[in-house]
């Protein structure tokens, strides 16, 4: 977070801000929910107004803030990680269920993208993707890839290819069980 101050009439030829670290600082009374304050440092920098033709000392004091772990982790990660089990439990519905299946996959998508747009709501514009943006996209692919499956399969099903359904069906009824905790486990060690 940052903090600026700029005159609105003195230029540098009439105020300069000097930073005085030593009597600067936060307060221990400071505190914003949910987020750790992890330092503050402080500079000065000259803002030029070209349409002016005029500079502006600027003072910005920035403080450094951070999620505080195991409150992110229930809030962000957990929610989804349950959304993410509904679906793997999906698999376990027999081949006759497929529409019901399609019926999981999709609504968790829909609830993975209103969750997303939840948290990104509670965090301040960045410009960047952060370790939620990214972990939302991680399951975003998994629940798509889920959704293609499940349209293979009803459309395998219309055609009366039961054979084949039913063959596809016995891999990845228990694959999922495996292999999405194993993205996620990837994601979590090598992303995060």
């Amino acid at each position: 977070m940052q903090i600026i101050l700029e005159d609105k009439k003195n230029t540098v030829e009439d105020l300069n801000y000097v930073p005085m670290d030593e009597e600067s600082g936060i307060d221990d009374s400071i505190a914003f929910s949910g987020w750790n304050i992890d330092g503050w440092d402080s500079e000065v920098r000259e803002h030029e107004y070209k349409i002016y033709g005029e500079n502006y000392s600027q003072y910005i004091f920035n403080v450094d803030i951070s999620r505080i772990a195991i409150s992110s982790f229930f809030k962000t990660f957990i929610p989804v990680l349950f959304i993410m089990l509904i679906l793997m439990f999906s698999f376990v519905m027999d081949p006759d269920k497929i529409a019901a299946r399609l019926g999981v996959a999709t609504s968790s998508l829909i609830a993975s993208v209103m969750f997303h747009i939840s948290i990104s709501n509670q965090i301040p514009p960045v410009g960047y993707l952060t370790t939620a943006d990214r972990f939302m996209m991680v399951s975003y692919f998994i629940i798509l890839a889920s959704v293609v499956l499940n349209v293979l399969l009803l459309e395998l099903t219309e055609r009366k290819k039961n054979e084949l359904v039913e063959k596809i069906h016995r891999r990845t009824e228990y694959a999922v069980f495996i292999v999405v905790p194993i993205i996620y486990l990837i994601f979590f060690l090598f992303f995060a």
